[in-house]
């Protein structure tokens, strides 16, 4: 877990921030407590690592109006609901709405503690994948138009015979840009090259635009 991941924790109830603040830093956990939706979106930490404990019935906007604010703003903090007077209709409602999990009160210290853990390492893996994203598109940025025709044949998986056929180049030719492919893009082998093109496709559409 990042040294700078926190807990975000929305109760509009000082008692129950203090009682979750407690709870959570007991386990070493960093928190930072806000007593309204409006409070959270004011300070401008959405983008900051972490996760939210969100109370869902508060004065102004309520826990479910942010979470869905939060989607629009494209935020991928991990987000914990957390209230008093649930019920199936509003569990549903606030998974679409893309909640991490959703919690009654009270809730034991070792459920709250365990899913605090879970959303702060879902969010780490998060972050950590959109750095490799970003990594591998700058050194797909780096390569030359010849290397990337190479590159999409490659990944088509043509032969170094088929790629010196196609291109009307020698088959040393091909094996020199093989050999510069796997240098750029930080790779062990050809087999390699190709295996994190495909992953950083796959993952760059599945990835949301980011904030």
């Amino acid at each position: 877990m990042s040294e700078e991941s926190r807990v975000f924790v929305i109760d509009d109830d000082a008692d129950m921030r203090l009682s979750l603040q407690w709870l959570l830093e007991s386990a070493g956990l960093r928190v930072w407590l806000f007593d309204s939706a409006e409070a959270f979106l004011a300070a401008d930490v959405h983008r900051q690592p972490g996760c939210l404990l969100l109370d869902v019935r508060m004065p102004g906007m309520g826990g479910i109006r942010l979470l869905e604010q939060l989607g629009r703003m494209g935020c991928r903090l991990p987000v914990i609901m957390f209230t008093g007077h649930g019920d199936i209709a509003m569990a549903v409602q606030t998974m679409k709405a893309g909640a991490f999990d959703f919690l009654e009160k009270p809730a034991s210290h070792q459920l709250i503690i365990g899913r605090v853990q879970e959303a702060l390492e879902k969010d780490r893996l998060q972050r950590s994948r959109q750095q490799d994203l970003s990594d591998m598109e700058q050194r797909l940025q780096q390569l030359t138009p010849r290397e990337r025709e190479i590159l999409e044949r490659l990944t088509e998986g043509l032969s170094t015979r088929e790629i010196s056929a196609c291109f009307g180049i020698s088959e040393r030719t091909v094996e020199k840009h093989r050999e510069r492919l796997i240098q750029k893009l930080n790779a062990r082998s050809v087999v390699d090259v190709v295996r994190r093109v495909l992953e950083h496709r796959n993952g760059a559409e599945a990835s949301p635009t980011a904030p």
